[in-house]
């Protein structure tokens, strides 16, 4: 099924056993044209929590779980993109292999995804659960994303059916938040166990990059080079990350790799400096050089 919120805005929901992504639909037109018994409003959902409620007996137990992905200072771009919609449906298919066709989850905002649970589960269920969150959702960048792709895991946990749908979310969203502020690929178990006592689980990043070292590089804000001395007059650059053409201040096209040592846009000033540090760093030393650069020869950084 396909979940719309009241602004008309994507919303994901699968519901009652049903396995497989619906789609990923945008617009009034899209809306339209899946029937307005299809579409679930966002306030559907909540009452489904509420009648799994009605359900649970005391011995129960439930929980909520918010997945946030982190796709840095250029998820404006990014959103607007195929691959946006391809990143939504493979995190739908790696959560949807780790739980029940009976257990919910919905998109419910642009990067974070919902999850809620019920039954005889236990809090070390919810931390096995939340840490095995963290451990696949770890997506290679074959999307050509601008940076690794993390996530963020917060959730909460009740035993009972003494709760309220607004504590659930709350909580969970609280949890999410202070996992996002240890690092990205942290989560942040909060349960409300029997007998009133609350508890807190937080367990920071475990992350093993496996992506290819040109993406770890695009990652960094700092303008890095790979520079390739033979001799004096053969100094070329064989790689420059964008956070380098960022600082010059220009795009990846009007300068590509391998491009020539004269032509990086540092200073002419001390070029010739610089290009006997690197002669030397190539025999083995160890050199830190400042100096200036630009990306059009008359503004300097």
């Amino acid at each position: 099924m396909i979940l719309y919120g009241k602004s008309g805005n994507l919303k994901v929901l699968i519901l009652g056993g049903i396995r497989g992504f619906a789609g990923v639909l945008t617009g009034r037109k899209d809306k339209e044209k899946m029937g307005d018994k299809r579409l679930l409003q966002e306030e559907e959902a909540e009452d489904y929590i509420v009648r799994c409620r009605e359900r649970m007996t005391e011995k129960d137990g439930c929980a909520v779980f918010l997945i946030e992905f982190n796709l840095g200072r250029e998820k404006e771009q990014i959103r607007k993109t195929e691959k946006y919609r391809r990143l939504l449906k493979r995190t739908y298919t790696v959560l949807s292999s780790m739980f029940r066709g009976s257990d919910l989850i919905t998109c419910v905002e642009d990067e974070t995804f919902l999850v809620f649970i019920c039954g005889r589960i236990t809090e070390k269920n919810v931390l096995d659960k939340a840490d095995s969150i963290c451990a696949n959702l770890q997506f290679s960048v074959e999307e050509n994303l601008p940076q690794p792709l993390t996530f963020s895991t917060g959730a909460y946990m009740v035993s009972g059916c003494d709760f309220t749908v607004e504590t659930l979310l709350k909580q969970a969203r609280q949890a999410l938040e202070k996992a996002k502020r240890e690092c990205t690929g942290s989560y942040c178990v909060r349960a409300s166990v029997q007998g009133g006592e609350e508890r807190e689980t937080v367990n920071t990043s475990r992350i093993a990059y496996s992506e290819p070292l040109a993406a770890l590089l695009n990652f960094s804000d700092l303008g890095i080079c790979f520079l390739e001395v033979r001799d004096r007059d053969q100094i070329r650059a064989t790689y420059i990350s964008p956070g380098f053409y960022r600082m010059e201040g220009i795009e990846a096209e009007t300068k590509p790799v391998p491009c020539l040592f004269e032509n990086l846009g540092i200073h002419p000033e001390i070029q010739e400096e610089y290009r006997y540090m690197l002669l030397e760093a190539a025999k083995g030393s160890v050199i830190t050089h400042v100096h200036r650069i630009s990306g059009d020869g008359k503004n300097w950084r």
